[in-house]
């Protein structure tokens, strides 16, 4: 006798077991995405010693000028392991809580966008934890579309550290909709263009972004390497 197997059916996205799932990641000042974060803005050391993992924050961690705000006159003071934009008023551990708090609110969204997008966040945490460092770093609008343009590049044969690049970079470039728009679309990084501007670099705008978007994506990848080196997958 043949014993057909019984279809099982598809296994669907469940965002509301995806959020509890995901929200370890950002639940502490040294939960594993919040350390990626710090780590993309200078503000942790995260190094492996002995098969220890070990975390250290860098003096920008206690108080820094935000350098993207200078670019359109305003001075902006960071506190903690996120992008707090002066939110703490210089209270450490207020600061600490306020981005994982921050982080932990965006992420029904981050996760949905990444699904709507073709991209299921359960298996991707690369691009969950780039999301929410774009989210902290810029607009909230360029994280939206940033899933978009990260299945782009996936779909162009990217993968890993440069599909995260070429998408966080992409995801800057809107036209009057707010809509992606890689073709006629304006680069609203001003933030990173007025960096390179006050430092004279020699670069086109997609350069000029691109450079500081790869040196965060592979923060954040060291992160995860490190992490997984010590404590598995």
């Amino acid at each position: 006798e043949t014993i057909t197997p019984t279809p099982q059916p598809e296994q669907r996205f469940n965002l509301s077991q995806s959020i509890v799932r995901h929200s370890r990641l950002f639940e502490k000042p040294i939960s594993l995405g919040m350390l990626a974060i710090g780590k993309a803005e200078g503000n942790y050391r995260v190094f492996v010693e002995a098969n220890k993992l070990y975390v250290e924050q860098t003096p920008l961690y206690f108080g820094h000028t935000d350098p993207g705000n200078l670019s359109w006159g305003e001075r902006v003071t960071n506190y903690g392991p996120c992008s707090d934009q002066g939110r703490s008023g210089g209270n450490i551990a207020t600061a600490e809580q306020m981005c994982s708090q921050r982080a932990l609110e965006r992420l029904p969204t981050n996760l949905q966008d990444l699904y709507n997008a073709g991209i299921n966040p359960d298996t991707d945490i690369e691009a969950v934890i780039n999301t929410a460092d774009l989210y902290n770093q810029a607009s909230p609008v360029h994280s939206r579309v940033f899933p978009q343009a990260l299945i782009m590049a996936y779909q162009g044969g990217l993968q890993g550290v440069e599909a995260m690049a070429w998408a966080r970079t992409a995801s800057f470039y809107l036209n009057g909709n707010n809509a992606l728009d890689l073709q006629s679309g304006r680069n609203r990084a001003s933030g990173l263009l007025g960096i390179c501007a006050r430092e004279r670099r020699p670069v086109t705008e997609w350069e000029c972004v691109y450079g500081d978007q790869l040196r965060r994506a592979r923060a954040i990848a060291s992160v995860l390497e490190q992490y997984f080196q010590v404590y598995g997958s």
